[in-house]
């Protein structure tokens, strides 16, 4: 089996260390690591006991267990009272609005399809064609929110009517 993602709901299920201890989760994490080279992993984790008053905690302070967990990883999506809190060490930190369904799925009404937002992008190159990529990224950001790494991944996937400049 060569899963293109792997899901470990949840973390604390796999390990038996002190998930305070930052040699402990270290070492948890280099194996992680190793296995999954070349992979997508999902980590669902939980947060600590959450003040009722704070209605936008920093997830990188409300995960649970050494702050070694989550300076190691790529991104911390964060579910949290009708929001998705995105904090990321390739883009913008980001937060969507959302609302939980009775069947308790999420459903994220602002966020557009990926065929919609290649369209708004191959659109931008086209009315910019002078411009490099980088400003057309930063023309993205600043319009509508979508950050530099999401730009690029569209265009690895589009054709686009100016070199890929930089």
């Amino acid at each position: 089996c060569q899963p293109a993602l792997t899901v470990i709901d949840v973390f604390r299920e796999i390990h038996t260390g002190d998930e305070n201890d930052s040699t402990a989760m270290k070492h948890i994490m280099d194996l992680l690591q190793t296995l999954f080279r070349h992979r997508a992993l999902l980590l669902l984790h939980h947060s600590k006991k959450i003040s009722h008053d704070d209605t936008h905690p920093d997830p990188t302070q409300v995960a649970r267990g050494s702050s070694y967990i989550t300076g190691r990883v790529d991104a911390i999506w964060f579910l949290y009272r009708e929001s998705l809190s995105i904090v990321s060490r390739f883009s913008e930190h980001l937060t969507i609005k959302g609302s939980q369904q009775a069947n308790g799925l999420w459903d994220f009404p602002a966020l557009e399809t990926p065929s919609t937002l290649a369209l708004r992008v191959s659109k931008l190159c086209a009315d910019w064609p002078q411009a490099s990529h980088n400003a057309i990224a930063t023309m993205a950001r600043d319009q509508w929110g979508i950050s530099r790494a999401t730009i690029y991944r569209i265009w690895q996937t589009m054709p686009c009517v100016h070199s890929r400049s930089s």
